[in-house]
């Protein structure tokens, strides 16, 4: 079978394999699955798939059943992975145009996948632990001979703590790492577990890491943005001598809170490209589930830790 890069005309590709618009199955020799399940649709009458009712589009799964995407990481890593990467990163920071750009048709493939999610996690601790540590610096350097200020240092202490020039003398900050890892691999594992029973749709495990993989990026500013604002109030109301009188309830009622960007990223994949029903609650969810494993996960291994005197 011959690959080539996608042209901009599927039916001009599947013209020889459709009669009336659908396969013609004396000429189509290779399988066609559908591309949410995975149903093996060969000899099928219909244009919806009986194991999970999606309406299939026949000229554009025989397209891509020959062509590869024309910039996504997974089609084009093994012709030009540094620059497909910087693509397809930069388009998936606004999910709606980049899911209007990659279709259920195109093929998944794993490897590329998982990569992504890996490289996520580098993306974030660069975020999390290199951009505070240079922040610090340059609010040092811009306060050299200015008077003392105790927001301005309390803010300059806040990111300091944090910076890679800490890690290795509190290894306990990483628990923002871990928590972002438990966070991402918590709610793949919810959507996983509810894939099968979303509508009866049936979703093949691949889609769903690939909606996850590729709301990573967007998801590493969403969640960065999220905790900064909780760093901020907790700051207000340590300020204003309020968080101790708070209930304990309020520290997880803010994590909570800050799942809601992530979740609203995930859902928006949900929708434009599996096409789930309830996709909004089902990415909030798995966006709360998944930040109350980073909360109780790292939590758990941090005790310990402790109690074993390391």
């Amino acid at each position: 079978m011959a690959t080539v890069i996608a042209a901009n005309d599927p039916a001009t590709t599947a013209a020889p394999y459709l009669l009336e618009g659908r396969p013609d199955w004396s000429r189509v020799d290779f399988d066609l699955e559908c591309p949410r399940c995975a149903y093996n649709l060969r000899m099928l009458p219909s244009d919806r798939c009986p194991e999970c009712g999606l309406d299939l589009h026949w000229a554009d799964m025989i397209h891509a059943h020959f062509t590869i995407h024309r910039f996504l990481f997974e089609h084009q890593c093994l012709r030009r992975p540094i620059a497909s990467y910087f693509e397809t990163l930069w388009k998936s920071l606004r999910p709606a145009s980049f899911w209007a750009q990659v279709q259920l048709h195109d093929r998944v493939h794993v490897g590329p996948l998982s990569a992504m999610l890996f490289l996520s996690a580098v993306w974030f601790a660069l975020f999390a632990h290199v951009v505070p540590w240079l922040i610090s610096e340059i609010i040092s350097w811009m306060r050299r001979g200015v008077a003392a200020h105790s927001w301005v240092d309390e803010i300059q202490e806040a990111f300091e703590g944090i910076s890679i020039r800490n890690v290795s003398s509190d290894p306990s900050i990483l628990i923002f790492d871990w928590g972002y890892c438990c966070m991402v691999l918590g709610s793949l594992a919810l959507v996983l577990v509810l894939r099968q029973t979303l509508g009866r749709c049936r979703v093949r495990s691949a889609q769903v890491l690939r909606v996850v993989a590729y709301s990573t990026a967007p998801g590493v500013i969403a969640v960065l943005g999220s905790f900064v604002a909780v760093i901020l109030v907790v700051e207000c109301l340590q300020r204003f001598n309020l968080w101790m009188d708070a209930p304990i309830f309020v520290p997880i009622l803010l994590m909570l809170l800050a799942a809601i960007p992530y979740g609203l990223v995930l859902a928006r994949a949900l929708r434009l490209y599996l096409h789930l029903p309830r996709s909004l609650a089902l990415g909030v969810t798995a966006s709360f589930v998944g930040v109350l494993s980073s909360f109780a996960i790292p939590t758990a291994l941090y005790l310990l830790y402790e109690a074993m005197g390391l």
